[in-house]
């Protein structure tokens, strides 16, 4: 796992998201095993590490080995009541709000790549640490591919649950020993 990619795609996405939205929450980062949180913010994105595998033997070299990092972005809707008291099928603009996030996640992942940065802790915040970025020298890109979304309803709450996976790709330190 690459902790400068992650980090700097993490970073790139929020920065753009800010622009698109800057109402709309980015949590931040975890480990898919530790979802959900015990308290979750309702539309808002939180980044999932699922898991890693190396690139193609025609693509990667102990010289310069490429990992692909395996990210979910994961949010919760609960969506407003059209009928008070009513929960479940009762929740109205679940669906716009659903699909205004994916597009607002869409475009903040354009263009599919960014660079890569070297990332410090500088200090603690209440949701996690607080990091500062520097440029990679020689300079480096992370690519990622276009997300791929899904969805699924809580039928008892009306609750919506949105994910988007996607691909990260970066070089990795080389392999000396």
């Amino acid at each position: 796992m690459s902790l400068e990619a992650i980090d700097s795609y993490f970073e790139y996405v929020t920065a753009r998201m800010l622009v698109i939205n800057s109402a709309r929450q980015m949590v931040g980062i975890s480990d898919a095993s530790d979802w959900p949180p015990k308290q979750v913010v309702m539309e808002a994105f939180y980044l999932l590490v699922v898991g890693e595998r190396t690139a193609s033997s025609s693509f990667w070299s102990p010289a310069v080995p490429v990992v692909t990092d395996l990210l979910q972005w994961q949010w919760l809707i609960a969506g407003t009541d059209l009928t008070k008291g009513q929960v479940g099928r009762s929740r109205g603009d679940r669906y716009r709000t659903n699909t205004t996030m994916r597009s607002e996640l869409r475009k903040a992942s354009w263009p599919w790549w960014a660079p890569k940065k070297s990332w410090a802790v500088i200090g603690n915040t209440p949701s996690g640490l607080a990091l500062q970025g520097t440029a990679v020298s020689p300079a480096e890109q992370i690519w990622f591919g276009p997300l791929s979304f899904t969805s699924r309803v809580d039928k008892v709450s009306g609750s919506v649950y949105g994910v988007a996976a996607v691909n990260l790709s970066s070089m990795e330190v080389p392999i000396t020993a």
